[in-house]
């Protein structure tokens, strides 16, 4: 990617907000990802997804992780929604100074072009290969993961994004394809932007409102089938009906919109669901092996 060096990677404690915003970013952009996260993998929304690429430490508090990040990294930027750091982000600046790593802070009220200016100068000036991105969880600082993602993006963009853009600018044409490996990534990275645009931020939620939305999804592809459903003559009793595939194309993309979200709200990246995808496939295929005569609650408690 322009501006970053080939070998650069981003760590990150694998907390709600500020961390998971950086980590998905990384995955977006195929960036190496990694860093330390408490023993147990554990998260303020539950066990971390399988999908970060993340290592346990020998102990279950966040400042070992913490200060292990800070120590294997060339340096940290800690992102915020208030302009006052405290608790788990004061900290992590305190680190980064008592272990004389460069450390920038980037709070919101700074505005994106100053903030991308000061990012992008901050890791030119210091040729940083291994990043810690740092800063208060979802839960304590609200919109902090958007404001995570809107600077990375403004200020390394996807390399087809960039291209699109030019292209458009050139003159008026189609979305640039995205590379195949790519694909379902890329569906995760623009659902998320358009849930955040419509209001819906699936990161860091409650139980409660993991409940809300899972059940709000499920109506809205009910509806979505219900829909498909009369793109085809399924009523015998009317004559006037035809088969409307295009129609019916349209309705497959909108499962795809309330599918992707009801992953995220279920802490699922593209990642995860590639991969519980192919265990489950291969339960399918044992299932049919062994005639799947007798129901086997046990056979999907691995994915």
């Amino acid at each position: 990617m322009a501006d970053l060096p080939p070998d650069f990677t981003i760590v990150t404690g694998g907390q709600t907000g500020a961390d998971r915003a950086a980590l998905d970013w990384a995955i977006a952009h195929d960036i190496p990802h990694g860093g330390w996260c408490p023993r147990g993998r554990m998260a303020e929304d539950g066990p971390l997804p399988s999908g970060y690429k993340l290592r346990e430490t020998p102990s279950a508090d966040h400042s070992q992780r913490t200060m292990w990040n800070v120590r294997d990294s060339d340096a940290t930027v800690v992102f915020s929604v208030q302009p006052v750091l405290v608790g788990g982000s004061l900290f992590t600046v305190d680190t980064a100074r008592n272990l004389r790593r460069p450390c920038l802070c980037l709070p919101q009220n700074l505005g994106l072009g100053p903030a991308v200016r000061k990012l992008k100068a901050f890791l030119q000036n210091r040729s940083i290969r291994i990043l810690n991105i740092a800063g208060p969880r979802e839960s304590q600082e609200a919109g902090v993961a958007r404001w995570v993602q809107s600077v990375l993006e403004a200020a390394f963009p996807l390399p087809q994004a960039a291209a699109a853009t030019a292209a458009a600018e050139a003159e008026p044409a189609g979305p640039t394809p995205v590379a195949a490996k790519d694909q379902l990534r890329e569906l995760f990275r623009m659902q998320r932007a358009l849930n955040e645009r419509i209001g819906v931020h699936t990161q860091g939620m409650s139980t409660e409102d993991k409940t809300k939305w899972v059940l709000n999804y499920c109506r809205a592809m009910s509806q979505e089938l219900a829909e498909l459903t009369d793109s085809v003559p399924w009523k015998w009793w009317a004559k006037y009906q035809e088969f409307d595939e295009q129609n019916a194309r349209v309705e497959v993309v909108d499962l795809f919109h309330f599918l992707i979200s009801l992953a995220q709200v279920l802490g699922m990246g593209a990642d995860d669901v590639f991969e519980a995808y192919v265990k489950k496939n291969q339960v399918n295929f044992q299932r049919q092996e062994t005639g799947y005569a007798v129901k086997d609650h046990d056979d999907s408690r691995h994915i």
